[in-house]
């Protein structure tokens, strides 16, 4: 069974560094204001999710090192520390946080797909004919 863990760790070290590379690359396309919306929107969106599983990759990797026997200070503090690292890159101040749409702006982003026939607000979204 240790041979076990120890394989597991040893996977799961690479798969938490990928995704804190790939959620630092996010956040920078976020940081750089770049002029490109669709960059930035899909930065945004996978954001919060590759931080959060980089964040469960490298508890993962700290717990199968613990159960390998392996629980070595330097392994164990670089894994909390990157764990830290990724955590981190999910905060977002408030001025970063984009603008809430309301009933003109889904509107105005039907239109400008090319979907006049959209009802403002969302599939779900109630009419009010009165």
């Amino acid at each position: 069974m240790n041979s076990f863990y120890h394989s597991a760790s040893s996977a799961a070290l690479p798969v938490a560094i990928v995704l804190l590379v790939l959620g630092a690359s996010a956040r920078g396309v976020v940081w750089a204001q770049i002029d490109d919306p669709r960059w930035v929107r899909i930065a945004r969106q996978y954001l919060a999710p590759l931080s959060t599983w980089a964040v469960a990759a490298f508890i993962t990797y700290a717990l199968t090192l613990v159960a390998a026997g392996e629980a070595a200070t330097g392994r164990l503090a670089l894994a909390l520390v990157l764990a830290v690292a990724a955590a981190v890159l999910r905060l977002e101040s408030e001025e970063e946080a984009p603008a809430p749409v309301g009933r003109e702006g889904a509107r105005g982003e039907a239109a400008s797909a090319g979907r006049e026939d959209a009802a403002p607000g969302g599939l779900w979204a109630r009419r009010e004919d009165g």
